[in-house]
């Protein structure tokens, strides 16, 4: 019986030493490396003239990512051919190209909205 509570104190000792460890823990967000070089990694894009929508769509199924849009937005807008090897950013800029509209990529995420005044003029 005493055998066993030195074992249980043993424990909660060692575990007692890791809770300052733990709280002060702070919580790694970035992509592992291997997956952020692919993400940088340029894709092979052919996406013909059509309406923005559907170039919109198709892109994003092409490049893995989550497409947020406000579709009043790209309403009878159409988008240029868009072909070759290019990263993601370079892609979406030639999409939107002449449009009054930018994309930002952040993540695993697209977002397309108006670009704004003081962007235009860069």
């Amino acid at each position: 019986m005493q055998n066993i509570t030195i074992k249980t104190a043993a424990l909660a000792a060692l575990i007692g030493l890791n809770i300052p460890a733990a709280l002060h823990a702070e919580l790694n967000t970035a992509l592992p490396g291997e997956q952020e070089e692919n993400f940088a990694l340029p894709l092979n894009i052919d996406l013909p003239a059509q309406p923005l929508a559907a170039s919109l769509r198709q892109f994003a199924i092409q490049s893995n990512l989550s497409l947020t849009v406000d579709s009043a937005l790209i309403v009878d807008k159409k988008s240029p051919a868009v072909k070759g090897r290019m990263t993601r950013k370079e892609a979406i800029k030639r999409l939107l190209d002449g449009s009054g509209l930018q994309g930002k990529v952040e993540g695993e995420k697209i977002l397309i909205q108006r670009v704004t005044k003081a962007e235009a003029k860069d």
